[in-house]
């Protein structure tokens, strides 16, 4: 009985902890209801999507999402963990903004910090 129970109850645990994650609640931007799913990382040519917790970065001309970003990616910088929360798009395709991102939130260094 005691095996049954604690099977039953980890069972139980572990749907909730899916279903929690499957269902993220991210802020929104109240001025255009966009939520916040976006962060631009301009030392990583990329972006952190928190719905799907990826990054979509942008690899020798071509987008590759990663769990992770290795360390000393695109080179060491104590400015690599600048990003800019993206506050008005939330669509499933960030990439297509890019270059105007890249412009608006240039390469992090002393001078731009």
């Amino acid at each position: 009985m005691k095996k049954f129970i604690f099977t039953l109850l980890l069972l139980t645990t572990n749907c909730v902890s899916q279903t929690e994650k499957d269902t993220i609640k991210l802020p929104i931007n109240l001025s255009n209801n966009c939520e916040l799913r976006y962060d631009f990382y301009p030392n990583y040519d990329g972006y952190y999507d928190w719905k799907r917790q990826i990054y979509i970065v942008k690899k020798e001309g071509v987008w590759i999402e990663m769990t992770y970003i290795p360390l000393n990616y695109n080179g060491y910088s104590v400015y690599n963990k600048t990003h800019y929360t993206i506050k008005d798009y939330d669509g499933d395709d960030i990439t297509k903004f890019y270059l105007i991102h890249k412009k608006k939130f240039p390469y992090a260094t002393k001078k731009h910090y």
